[in-house]
């Protein structure tokens, strides 16, 4: 096969995802030389506690500490941290802020190859391929969040779910299971749905006993009575205050 038909088939077998993957990197690229949030020179508001790891992590681990809420989700700024420490780089804001751009561009590189990997796993349908594609990148979050308000843990998150679901679905569990523990300190949640994706990896087997409960019906019943089960007993322990902010209402 001469040249120009080896170009020809591989635009026909490659090209619909050539031309989302570029249309990808040129909004995503847009997202980060666009508009920025004002708020803490760029850094945003939820970025604020991020950032602090990224510039203060190997001081404050060790002296104030974090709270058990934000140790879970440090990473990967801590690394970054420990990245210009071993380096001897000064932590400035314009350093921070271009080490987070080169993460966020890493890790969509990493999505995007574990994203083909996983088409061809599952052996999608170009149609079907390109319609997911479409839902796991063109969105808000992909498209101006990340470069709107990068210090975030979300990207990063999703990513580990990925390559950790990939592995579990390739039977390589050893290796789905380590990737997972990342979630610890990003994303915990991560790691939770891993294992129990792994613990349940196996069908039912054709002779199980099969619940005799319409689960539909239950589930429908179940929510409303637990609601108003809730508001009752809130209101009944006069706790006006945690129900007014459930309800989105005034005390």
């Amino acid at each position: 096969m001469t040249t120009a038909p080896k170009i020809k088939e591989f635009f026909k077998r490659h090209g619909v995802f050539g031309l989302l993957t570029l249309t990808l990197l040129f909004l995503f690229t847009l997202s980060f030389t666009g508009e920025r949030t004002p708020l803490n020179d760029g850094a945003g508001y939820d970025g604020a506690f991020y950032y602090s790891v990224a510039q203060n992590f190997s001081t404050d681990f060790w002296t104030t500490g974090y709270d058990s809420f934000r140790i879970f989700r440090i990473f990967p700024f801590f690394l970054i941290n420990l990245f210009f420490s071993l380096f001897n780089i000064e932590a400035t804001h314009a350093n921070l802020m271009h080490s987070m751009y080169v993460l966020h561009f890493a890790n969509l590189a990493i999505q995007l190859v574990f994203f083909f990997k996983l088409i061809k796993l599952c052996a999608w349908k170009k149609a079907t391929s390109a319609i997911i594609f479409a839902c796991f990148f063109f969105n808000y979050f992909v498209l101006k969040n990340c470069g709107y308000e990068p210090f975030q843990t979300d990207a990063f998150a999703v990513t580990i779910f990925l390559v950790s679901f990939y592995y579990l679905q390739c039977g390589k569990f050893t290796r789905s299971l380590l990737v997972s523990f990342l979630g610890i300190p990003t994303w915990p949640t991560i790691t939770y749905m891993i294992w129990l994706l792994y613990f349940f990896k196996d069908p039912f087997p054709q002779t199980a006993r099969r619940l005799n409960v319409h689960t539909g019906k239950a589930i429908a019943i179940a929510f409303p009575l637990m609601s108003v089960g809730a508001v009752a007993t809130l209101y009944l322990l006069h706790k006006q205050p945690p129900l007014a902010s459930m309800l989105f209402c005034k005390a």
